[in-house]
């Protein structure tokens, strides 16, 4: 989520698509702090999925959840 999906959706904003970021379409791992080869801390999968929303929404993609997204496009 916090890289590549990330990454791809900040992309296609920078060349001017208009992105929804399906949040629970998307998958990830906690991330461990590792210092001097000792894991210290962890940052986990929901504190990565907040802060991916918090950089992404309204500056490169409207955030959205599976559901909403298949409500919209079924009334289209």
């Amino acid at each position: 989520m916090e890289q590549c999906c990330e990454t791809t959706a900040r992309l296609a904003a920078d060349l001017g698509y208009q992105v929804d970021f399906v949040l629970d379409a998307t998958l990830t791992f906690p991330i461990p702090h590792v210092v001097d080869g000792a894991t210290v801390g962890e940052l986990g999968v929901a504190e990565i999925a907040e802060r991916t929303c918090f950089v992404l929404r309204d500056r490169f993609a409207r955030i959205v959840d599976t559901a909403q997204l298949v409500r919209e496009l079924g009334a289209q």
